[in-house]
């Protein structure tokens, strides 16, 4: 199969892959493919390049087991889309991006803001069965991930500071008046190894697992430091020319060892009755989470992490009323640790040596227990329709912040949190080659608790929880004669609130999508060739996404008590302008 597209912002792609089909009496069949997409960034200098390759191959037994190879490889390189503040958009627009020329001391120079992450990643799924409805099922697992994110900084050669120590007296080249430019080169190794394994028992009625899951975590991060010269380049993205202390010290942000062991034990059972008309499924895990985590910048605290133990269980049944009609209730619960190393680590000013920001003292895990009943059709129209419920513990916020110029994942606990809403989504089968589409969902987000801001507690509690937008919708038209196809789409989000007082938010927005395409007859070797155009976004030249960087309060706020806070201005996702894009695919 080959499969090339041609857009706006000088978009290539190009995609091949070549199946094997059965390979001789062995049972092993196979593909393996390839991929290479460029283009330029949308708004502002810079670009994107990605390689990725795809390997599957799997052999069938005469018993019906199976054993299975999946390796993907990919390699994506980006310069970063700056994210505006509510002020910056609204001055700049789109416009707001990293310069994309160098003057001395631009530390937004697009040149400075690379980003890097390669991965490989391996599974060997085994399916092997035995009689009397007995199956077992082995996948061991490994990937490997690594790479860079570069930010723009500035170091002083007679202030800076390595933790809390003082650096000495720097010798930097291509500086001026004793300061130099910097990209900040933020480099990450990362092995994951783990086994699943699971048994599985079918009799007339149930089917019964039990299992175990383990996996192994072995990560290094450091952030050092590399001088541009007077043209805004450094010699290495990779940080292969760091900077050094006057001691001889390599001059970083932080030196992280990260070491996590996961085991979750499992069981489960699933019972049918009245012809399958009935099915009921209960489980329960014990997930058992360790993790050890070391700093070596001086003054950092050396050694932190946690272990946990969750109990999860769930349970589900369904109920077919007619051959059409369904009736669905679910009850489960989830669990989530801190997503970002940096919330187990200390980090300093490398300015003034003073801790900008501690380990978090609160590393309790996010816990949820959720609900949800509905009810599903199928026919002619096919409707399904929820409500749903979820309470949270310890709600576990994704934010990113910039540390000398480097974007950095950050996790901030807002306490509990309950959310309710209801969904919809409606479709008609294909009438004259026609299929409509429609979808809802409302959504009532709210904070349970206050929230501590330091020394002092913001009155948070009922405020709408962040990025969760009351109302999302979406229209879709679809048609396929067999030779011409299209698909139109519009998508609808509504606000949604960027700090946890609730006093600044993301304006709602519509997106529009339209395909248009044609199955053209087998020519020469070519099999099943189609020509396609897909315009994405169109009508928007550009609007706040969704948010990038959570705070408290954007504007000054009155704590519990009286107390002033300051605000700190949230910063956003710019979702991309309109784009067009020419594919062309064949089979051969």
């Amino acid at each position: 199969l080959l499969d090339l597209a041609y857009g706006t912002s000088s978009l290539r792609r190009e995609f091949i892959r070549l199946e094997t089909g059965d390979i001789g009496n062995s049972g092993v069949r196979g593909f393996l493919s390839f991929s290479y997409q460029t283009a330029h960034n949308w708004r502002g200098a810079g670009g994107m390049k990605r390689y990725h390759v795809d390997a599957k191959f799997v052999k069938d037994w005469e018993n019906g087991s199976k054993s299975g190879l999946v390796v993907t490889f990919t390699r994506p390189t980006s310069t970063y889309l700056r994210p505006p503040s509510m002020s910056q958009w609204n001055t700049q627009g789109v416009n707001f991006n990293y310069a994309d020329t160098y003057k001395f001391g631009d530390t937004s120079y697009y040149g400075l803001v690379l980003h890097q992450r390669n991965s490989v990643i391996a599974t060997a799924p085994q399916d092997i069965k035995f009689r009397h409805g007995l199956s077992l099922h082995v996948t061991p697992f490994f990937s490997h991930y690594w790479g860079f994110g570069n930010g723009g900084t500035t170091l002083n050669e007679s202030s800076t500071y390595l933790g809390n120590q003082y650096a000495g007296q720097l010798n930097l080249p291509y500086s001026q008046n004793g300061v130099a430019t910097a990209a900040t080169i933020d480099t990450y190794e990362q092995d994951t190894g783990g086994l699943n394994t699971y048994g599985e028992w079918k009799t007339q009625h149930n089917t019964l697992q039990f299992g175990d899951m383990y996996s192994y975590m072995n990560a290094v991060e450091g952030s050092g430091f590399q001088i541009a010269d007077f043209n805004g380049n450094i010699a290495s993205p990779t940080g292969k020319s760091p900077v050094y202390t006057a001691y001889g010290q390599k001059l970083e942000q932080w030196d992280i060892h990260f070491l996590q062991q996961v085991n979750a034990l499992y069981v489960s059972d699933t019972y049918k009755a009245f012809h399958d008309r009935l099915t009921l499924n209960a489980g329960f895990k014990e997930a058992m989470v360790s993790r050890k985590v070391t700093q070596l910048i001086p003054g950092a605290t050396y050694n932190t992490g946690d272990n946990k133990a969750e109990p999860l269980p769930q349970l589900s049944m369904s109920f077919k009323i007619t051959p059409h009609d369904q009736v669905f209730f679910d009850a489960y619960t989830a669990f989530r640790d801190p997503s970002a190393i940096l919330t187990y680590v200390d980090t300093f000013n490398t300015s003034t040596g003073k801790m900008n920001r501690s380990h978090s003292s609160n590393l309790a895990a996010e816990y949820s227990i959720g609900e949800e009943l509905g009810y599903r059709h199928t026919g002619l129209v096919n409707v399904s329709a929820a409500l749903f419920n979820y309470n949270m513990t310890n709600r576990q916020i994704s934010s990113t912040v910039f540390i000398n110029g480097v974007a950095t994942s950050a996790s901030i606990n807002a306490g509990g949190q309950t959310v309710r809403g209801a969904q919809f989504e409606a479709s008609l089968r294909p009438w004259h080659h026609f299929s409509p589409y429609i979808s809802g969902q409302y959504l009532h987000a709210t904070m349970d608790n206050n929230f501590w801001n330091g020394t002092v507690m913001l009155p948070t509690a009922g405020k709408r929880a962040v990025k969760s937008p009351t109302f999302t919708g979406a229209l879709g038209l679809s048609y396929d004669d067999g030779h011409f196809f299209g698909t139109y789409t519009m998508n609808y989000v509504g606000s949604q609130y960027s700090t946890f007082m609730n006093d600044e938010k993301v304006p709602s927005y519509f997106t529009a999508n339209l395909s248009l395409g044609y199955r053209l007859p087998d020519l020469g070797f070519t099999k099943h060739p189609q020509i396609q155009i897909n315009l994405i976004n169109m009508g928007n030249g550009g609007y706040l996404s969704g948010v990038s960087g959570v705070t408290t309060n954007a504007k000054t706020a009155t704590a519990i008590g009286g107390a002033k806070v300051a605000g700190s201005a949230p910063n956003y996702f710019v979702g991309s302008g309109f784009a067009g894009v020419l594919g062309f695919t064949t089979g051969f």
